[in-house]
């Protein structure tokens, strides 16, 4: 083995026994008060989202922050810090200093950035840790009424005829995974936040976009787009009378989107232990929960050390893929 790759593994292993040893002392959330707290925010707690107001990470945040200032005795604001393929935002917290004061609540894209900016100033895996996960959130395909498609298996038959508009990261890998899936050569449209590829929706300059449920399904009440396709297996319980994309015989399409929280990589681990506790804690809250709940999200059950475990696979899982698609760094 390379010096390159023993260091490699023995950071990840370190990775995965900070996390086991969180899951064992972290088993269920506690209120505040009942806590053995090793830390508080001596100031305000920013929540820097990377991404464009009205998104998935954002509204997420935005049910938290309050909980979570209730909890910290401190102001928690949300920040949205988009661009660079949310490369922005993100290394804002990846530089920020250990105390746990600036936290990046993001999404799936961040894996898929260091393959879309060639020199990113930061190390995704040594600059920032995971210290929660929050919800998952089934992918849709979205289309102008412009469009004349009524079902996914239409869409994918006028290939090359069909643009695809996309706002992050993680939509961009999904849009190319569905063209490679299908053999088909959409045309792939990047917008600079979910709100001008709304804008292009709803003028049909783009044919279709790809959203979260919890985004789609407001933008569905507007009467101004059509629903094509939920990407998933199980449908959607907030659209269940979308079809899904398995349903409509397109497979390998059921990778969710999730929105998790992350600190500077300097952060202690015991303070990444004690973040951990108090999203969880967050997250239990009745009237938390129900607001993420009626906005479409499945509330994240996993504890740090299985999130881990998951975002070192998709880490993996992305690497080979983008390979496969051939992506180029700008």
């Amino acid at each position: 083995m390379s010096l390159a790759n023993r260091d490699r593994a023995s950071h990840r292993r370190d990775f995965l026994l900070a996390g086991a040893a969180l899951a064992a002392t972290v088993t269920a959330p506690l209120p505040a008060s009942a806590q053995s707290r090793v830390w508080t925010p001596s100031r305000q707690v920013t929540l820097i989202v990377p991404f464009s107001p009205g998104g998935s990470a954002d509204l997420t945040a935005r049910t938290l922050a309050p909980k979570l200032s209730e909890l910290w005795g401190q102001p928690v604001v949300v920040e949205n810090r988009a661009g660079a393929s949310s490369a922005i935002g993100t290394n804002l917290v990846a530089r920020a200093p250990g105390d746990g004061t600036s936290l990046l609540v993001t999404a799936n894209g961040i894996l898929l950035t260091p393959y879309l900016i060639k020199s990113l100033p930061y190390n995704l895996e040594k600059d920032l840790v995971p210290v929660g996960s929050l919800a998952f959130a089934s992918m849709l395909l979205v289309s102008s009424t412009n469009t004349p498609d009524k079902s996914l298996r239409e869409f994918v038959a006028a290939g090359g005829a069909r643009s695809i508009g996309y706002s992050d990261g993680f939509s961009q890998l999904i849009a190319t995974r569905l063209a490679v899936t299908t053999g088909k050569k959409f045309v792939l449209v990047p917008y600079k936040g979910a709100g001008p590829l709304v804008n292009d929706l709803y003028g049909g300059q783009v044919n279709a976009g790809l959203v979260s449920v919890l985004a789609g399904n407001n933008l569905l009440k507007s009467g101004k787009v059509n629903a094509i396709a939920v990407l998933a297996d199980d449908r959607s319980k907030l659209l269940p009378e979308v079809p899904t994309s398995s349903e409509q015989g397109i497979k390998g399409m059921t990778t969710p989107l999730w929105i998790a929280v992350f600190a500077s990589g300097t952060t202690p681990p015991a303070v990444q232990q004690q973040i951990n506790a108090d999203l969880r804690t967050a997250l239990a809250d009745p009237a938390v929960r129900a607001n993420l709940s009626k906005s479409g999200a499945d509330l994240s059950t996993e504890d740090l050390d299985q999130f881990r475990r998951r975002y070192l696979a998709e880490m993996e899982e992305t690497k080979g893929f983008v390979k496969h698609a051939n992506f180029v760094a700008e």
